[in-house]
């Protein structure tokens, strides 16, 4: 949920509307307040999603022999993906399958566009990086490894 001090003066885009309750510090002083963060809309998700197949194709062009899709930490695939961040309603909230699909739908994009042997996922789904955690991290794990294997 945190976006580099709010680029372009724009709310961070996320899983949630909820704000992150600590503050940025740094050697035990506050630095920043996070601001609130806007929900995205289930109609930009498909946006986002080409996003990452546009940027891996980028990638490849620039020469890299492969990618890893940053989906821990904090970003935005892991706040899809944690029940505590992930409040949505919708086909990408709720049940572990919904709350994996855009993590999936990244992968499959990004795969289809420079072949499946050429891409990774980073996954952590036992930290607590702010405040995104998972009520059954193990169970999340195992989920996204099986579902990885198709």
């Amino acid at each position: 949920m945190f976006a580099g001090f709010q680029q372009n003066g724009h709310a961070p885009i996320t899983s949630t509307d909820k704000a992150l309750t600590p503050k940025l510090q740094a050697n035990g002083v506050d630095v920043a307040d996070f601001s609130p963060p806007r929900r995205l809309r289930t109609d930009e998700i498909p946006q986002i999603v080409n996003d990452f197949r546009i940027a891996v194709r980028n990638a490849m062009e620039a020469g890299f022999d492969g990618v890893e899709i940053h989906g821990a930490h904090g970003y935005l695939i892991e706040q899809f993906l944690k029940d505590q961040v992930n409040d949505r309603t919708d086909q990408y909230g709720g049940s572990l399958d919904n709350r994996c699909r855009f993590a999936l739908e990244i992968v499959e994009a990004v795969a289809n566009e420079i072949g499946a042997d050429k891409v990774g996922i980073r996954l952590s789904p036992y930290t607590d990086f702010m405040e995104s955690r998972d009520s059954d991290p193990q169970a999340l794990g195992l989920y996204m490894a099986e579902a990885l294997k198709k």
